[in-house]
């Protein structure tokens, strides 16, 4: 559905919000965007990373342009 209307309006941006559960157990910290992505420890961190190759795909099959968010705490501060 969506795609459907983006392809309309030529959408040239898209977003991916994702977090940091992509990068499964580091080996060392502080973890940035250099830090290799490990396999994820849970379904939902999996979910995500899934979600990051697909948008990835996209992006190589299209030249368009997308921009993926890795929150380290998507549930926020108390």
């Amino acid at each position: 559905m969506y795609y459907k209307q983006w392809k309309k309006i030529r959408l040239i941006i898209s977003f991916f919000s994702s977090c940091c559960k992509v990068y499964g157990q580091a080996e060392k910290m502080p973890i940035n965007e250099a830090t290799p992505l490990k396999k994820p420890q849970s379904p939902y961190g999996n979910t995500k990373k899934m979600g990051e190759e697909i948008i990835e795909d996209y992006v190589n099959a299209t030249g368009k342009n997308a921009i993926l968010l890795r929150y380290f705490n998507p549930v926020g501060c108390p």
